[in-house]
This record gives C-alpha cells, sequence and structure tokens, in this order.
C-alpha cells in the first residue's frame, strides 16, 4: 500500500464501471418508473418518511431565496426552517432549486437520489476493493456486495437520504489510501473536508459515523506511520467544513430543539449483524426489542461464509505457508489493524449504547446525568452507528479472500460470496410494489369540492390544539401539507426534525382562540387532530366535517 500508483493504473474506469454496476442493481431492484421527475404520486400514496422528504421539498422550492440557503419559509407557521430538518436531502434540494426556473411544475428527485446512491455506492467500493487489491474484476465483482449491503435496501424508500451510505465508504476509501503516494500532500485533508462537506449535505448522521472511521486513520497515521501533521489538519479541515456547510443550510437558524427523545430504544442489538430482523432468506431473524429496527446491520449469509472462507484458508492452505504470510502482514500492518478492530468494537459499543441488549435480554443500562443524555440525544438512534461496523467487516473479509489465496481461488471465493449475497437478500430486492406504484397518480384524501372553496381564501392551516405526540398522526400532516403546497397555504406546524413543541402548540393555541373569539386578522383553517376537541360553532367560525377531518373557519 506503499508504492506510488503508475499514470495508466484504471480508477477512473474501475469507478465508472461500479456507478453503472450499482446503477444496474437500483434498476433492477426500482424499476426505472420513478425515475420520472414528474411522477410522485408513487411518493405521496407511499406516505411515511418520503411524504415529509418530498413535501418539505416542495416548500423549500417555492421559498424565496434566503441566506442561510437551506431555509424553508411556510412550513412552520412565520419561522423559516432549513430543508436538512425535513430530510428532503439537501445536496439534492439546494441543486435543483437552483434549476427550479426551467424544472416541470411537478419534480421530484427521489428517484434520481435513489440511482445516483447506488451508483456511488458502486463506484466507490469499487475503488476501495481496487485500492487493497489491485484487481479489477475482483473489485467490480466485490461492489455488488456492497451495492446490496441490506441497510442500504432496508432504507432506501423509507428514509432514502440514509441510504447514501457512499458518504462512509469516502471515509473509508480515505483510509485504505492513507500509504498514497500524493501529488500533492494537501489531499487528503481536501477529501476529508469535502467529505465533512458532504456529510451535512445527505443527513447529519453521517458526521458522527464519518468521525469514528477518522480516529482510526488518526490512530493509523499517528502510531503506524509517525505523522502528526496530517491527521491534526485532517481533523480541523473536516470540522470547519462540516460547520460552515452547517450554517449556510441554517441548521443553527430558528428556534428548534436539537435533542429528541429515544436515546437507548433507537439502538442495535449486539445480535445485529446476524439479525436478518426477517428480510433474508436463510437466517431467521433473532430476538430484538422494540425500536430496535434503527439498528438493523444484518451482514448477509454471503458475507458471512466470506468470513469463514477466510478462516478456513488461513489455515488449510498450509503448503503455500499462508499463516507465516499473514503474520508477516499483520507485523507490517499492526497499527492499522489493532485501529480496525478498535473501530469495529467502538462503533458496535456506541450502536448498542447506552442500554445494551443481546436478543431479548438488557445486559447493561448506564445512567447518564441529565446533562451528558440530553446532549447525546441530539442523536438518539445510536443503531445507525452499527453501520460503520458493517462496513469494516465487509471490507476486511474481502481482501482477506483476496490475499490468502491465489487470484483464481480468490475469484470463484468472490463470485460465491456475492451470488450466496444476493440468493440471501432476495427478499429485500423484490420491489414489486415499487414498480407498480410509480404508475399510480396521487390518491388525495381530500376529495371533498368544498376544499376547493375554502383553498381560494385561506392564509394558513392551524392543527390545533397539538397534542404532545403530534408527529405520530404524520398521515394528516402530509395530506394536508400536499392541499398547502397545491394551493400557497400556510402551516402552522409540520413533521420535521428537532422542532420546538412547545411554541407550535402555543402559537396553535392562540389561533385558534382567535378564532373562536372572532379577532383573528388572517383566514385559518382550523385542522382537529381530535374529534373531541371540536368546539360548537358560533357566529365567528364554521365547523365542516370533510373527507372524515374535522375542520373550522373564519370565514365564508
Amino acid at each position: 500500500m506503499e508504492q506510488t500508483q503508475k499514470k495508466n493504473t484504471p480508477w477512473g474506469a474501475v469507478f465508472l464501471l461500479g456507478m453503472l454496476i450499482g446503477a444496474i442493481w437500483f434498476i433492477i431492484n426500482c424499476g426505472v418508473g420513478i425515475l420520472d421527475p414528474t411522477r410522485d404520486g408513487w411518493i405521496l400514496n407511499r406516505g411515511g418518511d418520503i411524504s415529509q422528504h418530498y413535501i418539505g421539498w416542495e416548500f423549500f422550492r417555492k421559498s424565496p431565496w434566503h441566506f442561510p440557503l437551506g431555509l424553508t419559509d411556510g412550513i412552520i407557521d412565520d419561522q423559516s426552517v432549513s430543508c436538512m430538518f425535513t430530510d428532503s436531502i439537501p445536496l439534492f434540494a439546494i441543486f435543483f432549486k437552483l434549476l427550479s426556473p426551467v424544472l416541470p411544475e411537478t419534480f421530484q428527485y427521489m428517484g434520481f437520489w435513489g440511482i445516483f446512491s447506488y451508483s456511488m455506492q458502486g463506484g466507490i467500493s469499487s475503488l476501495i476493493l481496487y485500492r487493497l487489491t489491485k484487481r479489477p474484476v475482483f473489485s467490480l465483482v466485490g461492489c455488488t456486495v456492497y451495492v446490496l449491503c441490506p441497510p442500504i435496501m432496508q432504507r432506501m424508500y423509507g428514509h432514502e437520504s440514509l441510504a447514501g451510505q457512499w458518504v462512509l465508504l469516502i471515509a473509508i476509501l480515505s483510509w485504505v489510501c492513507q500509504g498514497r503516494q500524493w501529488r500533492f500532500k494537501a489531499t487528503p485533508v481536501i477529501i476529508w473536508a469535502l467529505n465533512g462537506i458532504l456529510a451535512v449535505l445527505v443527513h447529519i448522521y453521517f458526521i458522527p459515523m464519518i468521525y469514528i472511521v477518522m480516529l482510526g486513520y488518526i490512530a493509523t497515521d499517528i502510531f503506524g506511520r509517525k505523522k502528526l501533521l496530517r491527521p491534526i489538519l485532517c481533523f480541523v479541515s473536516t470540522t470547519v467544513s462540516a460547520l460552515l456547510t452547517m450554517y449556510i443550510i441554517g441548521a443553527f437558524s430558528g428556534s428548534g430543539s436539537y435533542r429528541a427523545g429515544g436515546l437507548g430504544k433507537y439502538s442495535a442489538n449486539y445480535n445485529a449483524l446476524f439479525n436478518s430482523q426477517g428480510k433474508a432468506k436463510y437466517i431467521a431473524s433473532l430476538n430484538f426489542l422494540d425500536g430496535q429496527y434503527e439498528g438493523f446491520a444484518y451482514l448477509g449469509l454471503g458475507i458471512i461464509l466470506g468470513g469463514a472462507i477466510a478462516l478456513v484458508l488461513v489455515v488449510a492452505r498450509t503448503e503455500k505457508n499462508p499463516l507465516k504470510q499473514f503474520a508477516g502482514f499483520s507485523r507490517e500492518r499492526k497499527a492499522e489493524m489493532i485501529a480496525m478492530l478498535g473501530i469495529f468494537v467502538l462503533s458496535m459499543v456506541i450502536a448498542a449504547s447506552p442500554r445494551g441488549t443481546f436478543n431479548g435480554r438488557i445486559i447493561y443500562d448506564i445512567k447518564l446525568p441529565d446533562t451528558v443524555f440530553g446532549a447525546l440525544s441530539i442523536f438518539r438512534a445510536t443503531g445507525r452507528f452499527a453501520w460503520v461496523s458493517v462496513y469494516i467487516v465487509y471490507t476486511s473479509v474481502l481482501f482477506a479472500i483476496s490475499k490468502l489465496s491465489g487470484k483464481r481461488t480468490a475469484m470463484f471465493c468472490m463470485v460465491l460470496v456475492t451470488a450466496v449475497q444476493l440468493l440471501d437478500l432476495r427478499v429485500m430486492m423484490k420491489n414489486e410494489d415499487m414498480r407498480a406504484a410509480a404508475k399510480k397518480s396521487y390518491e388525495d384524501p381530500l376529495k371533498d369540492a368544498k376544499w376547493e372553496e375554502l383553498a381560494e381564501e385561506a392564509d394558513q392551516i392551524v392543527f390545533a390544539p397539538l397534542p404532545v405526540d403530534y408527529l405520530a398522526y404524520y398521515e394528516i400532516f402530509y395530506a394536508f401539507g400536499e392541499y398547502a403546497d397545491e394551493n400557497d397555504i400556510e402551516l402552522s406546524s409540520f413533521a420535521v426534525a428537532r422542532g420546538n413543541y412547545s411554541n407550535l402548540r402555543d402559537d396553535a393555541d392562540e389561533k385558534l382562540q382567535q378564532v373562536i373569539d372572532g379577532t383573528a386578522d388572517e383566514n385559518y383553517i382550523v385542522v382537529f387532530i381530535n374529534e373531541e376537541d371540536v368546539p360548537e360553532a358560533n357566529e365567528n367560525f364554521t365547523v365542516y366535517d370533510l373527507d372524515g377531518f374535522n375542520v373550522a373557519v373564519n370565514f365564508s
């Protein structure tokens, strides 16, 4: 890994072919219908998080440009909220907003995001394997394993921004390229800075993940390569670039809280790497606790088999003395191997904490001070950090297969691992519903003709009284969010991350009282989430029951 790369090394070709393989697998999984940017019915009909992300984009697109650049108007009362808090993938949201004047009226980029993420996953993983093995064909076959990583397929079109795990692979690529002789010494520093920017623009959870990988990079540089300045500069450049990007897209604007409940609940089980949670063909689901779907980190039977093969090759091929060869390699790469193992353990401990569980049993529960617990709640879904461990295992297993056997044997093992992985994960790869959904138009739940009349005069839709668990009523917010977007009506609240519930509730209560008293200076459509909260109509407002929704309006 220390040798200077030859000028004719086909890095670009490997990357582009890896991207092509990723794109092909995306089309096999999801079809081509969702790539039509003018089709949004499949998104709105699907509901859940993707509807939140798309409606957030619609409001962001219509908002005038501000600084910070990511601010969205009209989606939460009179406040501006960053598009990162609607998980609208700022990387794409800002880019396509720049192009908005030439885009069609209906435009969704979720399909583009999917094929882009699969392509990047294929391209970057190909480079990781190529850097480690110098074998293009081996690398291109192996990239399929990364592309069809179970956590990616779980997240795509459930929480699709988190399927952008190629951001994490960039950090791993930086680590495996640590010994490369760069033409410009500042290149690693620039790459880490760009990684920090991309992590913010894709999903904020990737920031701590790339820092976990960076710890391994720093440890290897300091203890293995006796370098100090480079790791310091890499850390500083990543931190500065990430914070600056957060500021530019409005992460620090508004009055919302970064903290949220669920720390400890949304963790990973210590069986996560082998727990299919019912999503695999051959490996049965193991026990896990409520909320630990966030820690879904199943490796896949192919990779599990690959790990077993690597161990067998170490022991069995004694005629070529691979054990001695491996021991020599271990001495040469001692710092890297210790760092790799350390990062694997660290990521799993963080993912499982502060309440460690194995199967259905709690094995420890760390009681943290309120201030510490609150600070850590910024990243409450700790289970996601297990993805670092997943990619450490993927890279280690495939690298071991390439090093502990002859080229033909390694290639055979790589094909076998990939084939078994595909067979095991074919349950997750079946997406007939996605292809069918792409052909359907949006089934609007607001069908009554009265909605059109109300939209002509309404200024804002107010959800009142706002219950503490208002985010659980997301389908109501999505139905009225699309209605508000189509008719240029503001919303008093919406399902956004890190919203300030107290302020939203008080504001909604105040506007409801104004409607009841006849003192409101704007036209409101008040939506009652619970029927028992509907007041009796008086001369100041009218109550309607439209399509099963109870609403009050202070205009005729």
